[in-house]
């Protein structure tokens, strides 16, 4: 018997719980065994050798000898006995369950924050995937979803065995979704929004399949050419057949889940096929919009190649809908997304190229480190900056770099340059007599350093990044101190007062003034939060624009304002940097009027996005200004 995952699929959506056993003897998977014949058998040596061990023959796979069959119930255990020892039989083993890798699912929520964290807009500047193609395998795709329906090529249902693979449960869509969602103005957008996408149900509504089944749409998306499939899924069973189908295709890109059992891959409890040592898989964790690995998110210093944002990630849902979930079959799609990027540029590439470029890219952050191969997050522009021959100089070194200490940490700050490709910046630091390391890469001029020694100096300095992946020399250097929070004042008796001759009255309390708690939250960082545009923004000389841009900031800060606008050309489409300024903000929600200019800044007739930063984090709003 074969256990269940600890975690299946706990997505409101299917809203069933994991059978206490994966396979109890009324599951047809229980049943199955897969196996590969020894070559040149004639039509009668395969029927004999059926017959020796009393299976049937339920189908046959692609790869070469290997075929499903099936013993009757209970006899399992003595078939696979009976194979094993058959002469006739290079391997036998129990078709596997292989399970989708959500760790949770939660309501509506507009927010993409998963792009933003791997810039993929900066991407965007280059390619938005055109040319690449994507397999989902997974619980299959709503075909019907206004952002995947002109995505889609024709896919497969291994499941019922039909060319109909919708999805019934709404894992396969959302991971569709973030892969390749279009850019059309409707809903959510995915890191490859001109990739096409080839749906391969291998999972059923409740988020279970088979090793067999997975083994075989791998092994026909590879004969079908696709360089990158994605694989939301696993479980801690090896499969033959399924490391089969990836080595007979080395040309193609296996993006796989870590797995949501908190464990280290590592170790003795391994998941796969991300455990494969195949160099063409590229296995995946998750990671939170703080950069840490999330909770739920295995982890595997050689196991595990990097992490990618699957906390809270918005995305397609069945019914024209969207929703958020987690897990580490969210964050595989942000890097399949990544990887066609790469491809769509570099047809001629290798799986083991493009997986280089996606490696070499990643953000190296501290909280990841021993956890993955790279101890990095997925960096999107970056890896695409690595694929492209260097041809432009590199930009100016950022300048006016400034350092506000508070309590273990840092609040960083320093002027845009005059080079209008700058994508990015990269924030470096060194305490004592250490060396130099990177501790953030924001896509604004401004970033929070956190976590410090209060008491302890901190050198830091800021170099910026093109989109060529160019990077310019070190900024000015600059030391700030992070402070503890003030001591509370020592408690202090108030006068007694005078005692009276009256026996009946009680006995005088002191007042003391109550110290402060060690545990006292923290002043409120400047986070911004809940950017939204309501009306119609008119850019017309004359026109009384009524349209709002609305967001909230959680503490007094300067927030840098970017204005980004969308041009297209011959079928490609970048976005260009049209503004900056930064404007010292109060507190509290905030409500600019949007028209010809946005603050300050000029707007004409067009698709703009505007980007909001503080030094706690960043926000995003893509919105259309009409000219009457």
């Amino acid at each position: 018997m074969v256990r269940a995952l600890a975690l299946l699929l706990l997505c409101a959506l299917a809203g069933a719980a994991a059978p206490a056993s994966a396979a109890a003897d009324g599951d047809p998977l229980a049943l199955r065994i897969v196996l590969e014949r020894k070559p040149g058998l004639d039509a009668g040596e395969r029927a004999a050798l059926l017959a020796r061990a009393d299976v049937t023959l339920e189908h046959r796979l692609s790869l070469d000898g290997v075929e499903v069959v099936r013993a009757d119930p209970g006899e399992r255990a003595d078939a696979l006995a009976a194979l094993r020892a058959d002469p006739d039989v290079l391997w036998a083993e129990p078709d596997r369950p292989r399970y989708a890798a959500t760790a949770t699912s939660e309501p509506l929520f507009p927010d993409l924050w998963g792009l933003g964290a791997i810039h993929a807009p900066d991407a965007w500047t280059v390619t938005e995937g055109s040319g690449a193609t994507v397999a989902v395998v997974d619980t299959g795709v709503d075909a019907t979803h206004p952002d995947l329906a002109d995505r889609l090529q024709p896919g497969h249902d291994y499941v019922e065995r039909d060319d109909v693979p919708q999805d019934l449960s709404g894992h396969g869509t959302h991971v569709a979704g973030t892969v390749a969602a279009a850019e059309n103005g409707f809903g959510a957008a995915g890191v490859a929004p001109q990739a096409e996408l080839v749906p391969l149900r291998v999972l059923d509504a409740f988020g279970r399949g088979s090793s067999a089944d997975v083994a075989q749409a791998f092994d026909d998306a590879g004969d079908r050419g696709i360089r990158v499939v994605t694989a939301s899924l696993g479980s801690p069973y090896a499969a033959s057949a399924e490391r089969d189908a990836i080595q007979d295709h080395p040309n193609t890109l296996f993006v796989v889940a870590a797995g949501n059992e908190g464990t280290d891959n590592d170790g003795v409890a391994r998941e796969y096929p991300c455990a494969y040592p195949e160099a063409n898989i590229l296995c995946v964790g998750a990671s939170t919009a703080t950069d840490a690995p999330s909770t739920f998110s295995n982890v595997g210093a050689t196991s595990v190649d990097l992490f990618a944002p699957g906390e809270d990630i918005l995305s397609t849902l069945p019914g024209a809908g969207f929703g958020r979930m987690s897990g580490t079959s969210m964050a595989t799609p942000h890097v399949a997304g990544a990887a066609a990027l790469v491809f769509a540029v570099h047809p001629d590439w290798s799986a083991r190229q493009v997986k280089q470029a996606l490696l070499d890219g990643a953000d190296r952050i501290p909280a990841l480190a021993g956890k993955a191969v790279t101890g990095g997050r997925l960096d999107a522009a970056a890896s695409l900056a690595l694929s492209r021959p260097d041809t432009d100089e590199a930009p100016a070194a950022p300048t006016g770099l400034t350092a506000a200490a508070g309590d273990t940490q840092v609040a960083l700050e320093w002027d845009d340059g005059p080079d209008g490709d700058v994508v990015g910046y990269r924030v470096y630091a060194a305490a004592g007599a250490d060396g130099f390391l990177q501790v953030g890469a924001p896509s604004a001029s401004s970033h929070l350093v956190r976590g410090l020694s209060d008491g302890v100096p901190v050198r830091f300095r800021v170099a910026a990044v093109d989109r060529a992946g160019n990077v310019s020399p070190f900024s000015e250097t600059v030391t700030a101190t992070p402070r503890p929070a003030p001591a509370a004042p020592a408690p202090v008796p108030a006068a007694a007062p005078p005692v009276t001759a009256t026996p009946s009255a009680p006995a005088p309390v002191p007042v003391v003034a109550a110290p402060s708690s060690p545990l006292a939250p923290r002043a409120a960082e400047p986070t911004l939060s809940g950017l939204a545009l309501t009306g119609r923004v008119r850019a017309c000389r004359g026109c009384a624009s009524r349209a709002r841009l609305r967001f909230t900031l959680a503490a007094d800060a300067r927030i840098s304002v970017r204005l980004e606008q969308r041009t297209c050309r011959r079928g490609r489409c970048t976005w260009t940097v049209r503004g900056r300024t930064r404007v010292r903000v109060a507190a509290g929600t905030r409500q600019w009027t949007v028209g010809r200019r946005l603050a300050g800044l000029a707007l004409r007739a067009g698709t703009w996005r505007v980007t909001l930063a503080s030094p706690a984090n960043a926000v995003s709003l893509r919105f259309a200004v009409h000219g009457r």
